[in-house]
């Protein structure tokens, strides 16, 4: 009954690894270390990676890890804040939306829809994130010992790692020391229900040709109608075809709602921390490059509570810069391992200096890139008319700013390959 705190060298088999980059996490790491922890019907090891926490964290962590390898007192019964899914925090938004550049691409054969339905989180400067978060209610905190005993019970271990270099350095070294055959992520201030593992890790054996499934996302925290619009989005994505199609509209799912095959991942490259674009974006790039294959399911018991507060990295690192964005999406459709617009001519329509910005990014991977002034509702140009019917067609990039126009743009141009 007490499995959970048997000594480690004892024969033990995770059938998940679950990797939680942590890094300034608290208050909210206790709730995160607990949900993950206490998965029922699936032996669950967390891989949690101390990515050079300056707060207490880092002596939580520790201090949890030797309790549940130690043993502690039986709980009589888990605390109403431990079993309960919904936070007893309500952290107010800072992030304003902002609507950034669409792109719909259409290749030869077969469609490639290419947008920024929206950057939810504008980067804010760290001063101006201090100023807004005034007035927000504490969390209450949740000691190590309530923890501890909340797992009791399940079939869990922590494993506590140092990391120091990055996100990506995090995941990957939680990758590295990962000995279950299927990966999870979870981010160290959000959270999730008891049999979530468990439902991703039945439908991901019942379907062998995806590498991963994910769970669609509900906000809680600081929440914004743009935020909202873009997971409502998001969560409309079901279907495999459905995730590659939309690529590089934005993320088609939040990597960290997935459970994946760990072979796969490891195969691909695992995790990189990269200077010029997000760790996410570029995971998911390689992913669909590499012909793999993920698809979602929408159980409420599976959902993954996505917490929104002004720490977020998703609105503090520089990474995330429509600039960054724009450079990723680009070096992925021309990619070298099936980029829709690997070795062929390529047209950016656009208007004003969004046309300028993604036709000078494509011209660093493409040998042949036009600019192609366009206002979606006008007459198509003459000569691109032409253009439609031709036997080899260039790869076309529609990129703009709205979800109004893109739809101008689809009752315009309505042969796309």
């Amino acid at each position: 009954i007490f499995s959970v705190f048997m000594a480690v060298d004892e024969p033990w088999s995770p059938e998940i690894s679950v990797l939680m980059p942590v890094k300034n996490a608290m208050p909210y790491l206790p709730y995160a270390a607990m949900d993950a922890l206490c998965q029922s019907g699936v032996r669950v090891e967390v891989i949690a990676v101390d990515d050079g926490s300056t707060d207490s964290g880092g002596h939580f962590l520790r201090e949890l890890e030797e309790l549940l390898r130690g043993g502690c007192e039986p709980a009589q019964k888990r605390l109403k804040s431990e079993v309960s899914l919904v936070p007893h925090d309500h952290v107010a938004e800072v992030c304003p939306v902002t609507s950034h550049v669409l792109v719909h691409v259409s290749s030869r054969g077969r469609a490639v829809d290419v947008e920024d339905v929206t950057n939810p989180c504008e980067v804010l400067p760290l001063r101006q994130l201090a100023a807004d978060s005034t007035g927000m209610e504490p969390i209450a905190e949740l000691p190590v010992a309530d923890v501890a005993a909340a797992v009791q019970g399940y079939d869990a271990r922590l494993r506590v790692l140092q990391g120091g270099a990055g996100q990506g350095a995090a995941l990957d070294a939680g990758l590295q020391a990962a000995r279950a055959p299927l990966i999870a992520h979870m981010e160290a201030d959000d959270r999730y229900g008891s049999h979530r593992m468990q439902l991703l890790m039945s439908v991901l054996h019942s379907t062998p040709d995806w590498t991963g499934v994910l769970s669609t996302v509900e906000l809680f925290g600081w929440e914004r109608p743009g935020m909202e619009r873009y997971i409502t989005w998001q969560n409309s994505l079901l279907t495999a075809d459905d995730h590659a199609r939309y690529r590089f509209v934005e993320l088609p799912g939040l990597h960290q709602t997935g459970l994946y095959r760990a072979s796969a991942l490891k195969e691909i490259g695992g995790y990189r921390d990269l200077p010029d674009w997000p760790v996410d974006m570029d995971f998911w790039g390689r992913f669909f490059e590499s012909g793999l294959k993920v698809g979602k399911i929408s159980d409420p018991q599976a959902v993954y509570r996505w917490r929104q507060h002004p720490g977020q990295s998703t609105r503090t690192h520089g990474r995330c810069s429509l600039e960054n964005l724009r450079m990723c999406k680009a070096h992925f459709l021309a990619g070298r391992q099936g980029g829709p617009a690997r070795n062929r001519e390529v047209q950016v329509w656009s208007v004003g200096s969004t046309l300028i910005a993604w036709a000078e990014e494509m011209r660093k991977h493409c040998k042949s890139v036009e600019a192609v002034e366009y206002k979606p509702g006008r007459p198509m140009p003459v000569q691109e008319k032409r253009l439609l019917c031709a036997p080899s067609r260039p790869i076309r990039l529609f990129a703009f700013g709205s979800d109004k126009v893109r739809q101008r743009v689809l009752q315009c141009v309505t042969s796309f390959d």
